[in-house]
């Protein structure tokens, strides 16, 4: 039976569009009616030979094969996954992505040379993962790699002429230049390889030869000398003496496999990088002061790559311009572990906000920050009135964790500051130790006498929880209920009434049109869970149970 729009394939899968009919048969959109009309596209085979000739039966081999390949493939990202296989219908009922073909793309304008270096980036770890599978694709063009509209990211479909080696599994983890016989004749002019046989270096021409075509407009059948100095214009020597070699009629000069490729493009993009890092650090030596606050934004993205560029973000740390050590603030946390020592190094400058910027960076930047601990731990006994320094100082070792050990009796020290912010933070810093931290265990059990019910008593039960102190038969006497419960419990019941009064706070005031800023809420006794609610309540005792 030859599907229809109308149609259900398997009692599920509701046709709804045809989208395309070839040579092969045709391409339906389809809802699956079993999952909340979730769309998916069904492929059904239409014999274009007669059955029994050599042709029909190649042309149903091929068709039988696609959906073997892609349940081979179940999973992999950038693949379509395979849904369904109805063999009597010679249907096979696929991932559907949302997007347009790059041929589609191409219709609009060519692409430019970072739209190409993308999709090699994008696209030569799938070739790796199949080529590694024993998998040739040996249709790659334009219209076969398709940009999902969700996330831009590219997939590599039909896997009609794809062919796989099975019983070469073995070869192919010794020796990747292996040489495959082709088993049929079929492919597209132009993309298709020179040589007689299958290889990783043949899908490698093919995504060549669509570079090419994307980059030029031009078919790849017409590709000659005067159309490769057009190339070169257009984007740098390094990226067109990767194309020219993916593109390389002779398979000796051609690259024989993904790895190589992706090793050369990553050299390119760390080139450009490099280009674009220096041109902002340019930017932040200019007299105007718009170019250099944007340069000190655009760094941030670049994350650890722009550590080259950490002096300059320290000199205006110490600026008195507010935006201006606000945004060197924020660039120099995404920087990461190279500013730290330079940080650490200012948590001793003799002014007092400086020191507040400094330990409020070295909190954001966390584990990465070990490097700064004795500093950090020096900090602790800041003579800030307000506590901020200790206060990030505490927040920083916590995040840290058991590589800060050296902080535990300054840490137990903190249990006794007057400020509950200050102990709150001690408790989840001692925690984070696990049980290196053993020796606060009687400390903390005495203060919680103390602090009873009170944010500061949340983190002392987690802390001692968390450094392996027995809590289990531990009880509470709930205020408003006047029940006792197993204190394990009462820690999860408060933290779930808090995060629902924030939720209908937040609620409330999105109704209301009004903006809930939430100013330096890191100087507070709230500290996060230690723990996941499951892996806190663990184990309960049969008698705090009864209670």
């Amino acid at each position: 039976m030859i599907l229809q729009v109308g149609d259900t394939l398997g009692t599920r899968y509701r046709i709804i569009k045809e989208l395309e009919e070839g040579g092969f048969g045709k391409v339906f959109v389809a809802e699956d009616i079993l999952k909340f009309d979730s769309k998916c596209v069904v492929k059904q085979f239409i014999q274009p030979y007669d059955e029994e000739s050599e042709k029909g039966k190649k042309a149903r081999a091929l068709f039988h094969k696609e959906a073997m390949i892609l349940c081979e493939l179940e999973n992999y990202p950038q693949v379509p996954n395979l849904l369904a296989f109805f063999e009597p219908e010679d249907c096979l009922v696929q991932e559907l992505i949302n997007g347009e073909s790059l041929l589609n793309e191409l219709e609009q304008q060519t692409f430019n040379e970072n739209q190409v270096l993308n999709l090699l980036t994008q696209l030569l770890p799938v070739l790796r993962e199949i080529h590694n599978r024993g998998i040739f694709h040996r249709d790659i063009k334009p219209g076969n790699i398709m940009r999902s509209g969700e996330n831009d990211k590219l997939f590599l479909i039909d896997f009609g002429l794809a062919k796989q080696v099975l019983e070469f599994d073995e070869l192919l983890e010794k020796d990747t230049n292996f040489k495959v016989p082709k088993s049929t004749n079929f492919g597209t002019s132009g993309y298709e390889a020179p040589e007689s046989f299958s290889s990783p270096a043949s899908d490698l021409y093919s995504l060549g030869a669509t570079c090419f075509h994307l980059l030029t407009g031009d078919s790849p059948l017409y590709a000659d000398e005067r159309s490769w100095t057009n190339v070169e214009i257009e984007v740098k020597r390094e990226t067109a003496v990767i194309l020219k070699k993916l593109f390389e009629k002779e398979l000796s000069a051609r690259y024989q496999n993904a790895e190589e490729v992706l090793q050369d493009v990553k050299a390119i993009k760390d080139i450009q990088r490099r280009e674009k890092i220096d041109f902002l650090l340019y930017l932040l030596n200019s007299t105007n002061d718009r170019y250099r606050k944007q340069a000190i934004d655009d760094l941030a993205e670049f994350g650890s790559y722009a550590g080259v560029a950490v002096p300059q973000l320290i000199s205006f740390l110490q600026e008195d311009d507010f935006d201006l050590h606000s945004r060197a603030s924020y660039t120099l946390g995404k920087i990461g572990e190279e500013s730290v020592i330079p940080l650490a190094e200012l948590l001793k400058h003799e002014k007092l906000e400086i020191r507040r910027r400094v330990a409020t960076i070295l909190k954001q930047i966390g584990v990465q920050a070990k490097a700064a601990i004795p500093q950090l731990i020096q900090a602790l006994k800041d003579n800030d009135p307000d506590g901020e320094v200790q206060w990030y100082a505490l927040i920083a070792i916590g995040e840290i964790g058991a590589p800060a050990q050296e902080a535990i009796p300054v840490l137990v020290e903190k249990l006794k500051d007057p400020k509950p912010g200050i102990r709150a933070w001690a408790l989840y810093a001692l925690g984070r130790m696990g049980d290196l931290a053993q020796e606060a265990e009687s400390t903390i059990v005495e203060i919680l006498h103390q602090e009873a019910f009170s944010d500061v008593f949340i983190a002392g039960i987690e802390a001692l929880d968390s450094i392996g102190a027995d809590t289990d038969e531990m009880v509470v006497t709930d205020k408003e209920t006047n029940i006792t419960i197993p204190v394990r419990e009462w820690v999860l019941l408060t933290r779930e009434k808090v995060r629902k009064a924030q939720e209908a706070s937040r609620e409330q005031a999105r109704l209301e049109g009004r903006m809930i800023i939430e100013w330096r809420p890191a100087l507070s006794p709230h500290t996060p869970p230690l723990k996941d609610p499951l892996q806190f309540r663990k184990s309960i005792t049969v008698e705090s149970q009864e209670i």
